[in-house]
């Protein structure tokens, strides 16, 4: 395996956060028409892709291929950065 990717929200706060916290970033984010992605390389040494679509100009083909269409409005995206948990 070479890399496994996931698509991902606010690529530039979670780049932002990666680099406070340590994670070496060579290569910065990338940035083309369809979207944005990053490259972290995982302790196994396979690579992570982290992509952020540009959702109005993303092309069909790659909408299919992402599988970043239309999003079914029951899901919730994940809030970047995290929220801290409460001790109540």
């Amino acid at each position: 395996m070479n890399h496994l990717g996931f698509v991902v929200e606010n690529l530039d706060a979670l780049h932002d956060d990666m680099i406070a916290s340590g994670v070496i970033l060579p290569k910065g984010v990338h940035r083309f028409a369809d979207g944005n992605y990053l490259m972290v390389e995982a302790p196994d040494r396979v690579l992570i892709e982290l992509f952020e679509p540009q959702r109005e100009a993303i092309s069909p083909r790659l909408q299919a291929w992402f599988e970043v269409g239309d999003v079914d409005p029951r899901l919730h995206p994940i809030a970047w950065p995290p929220s801290s948990p409460t001790l109540d």
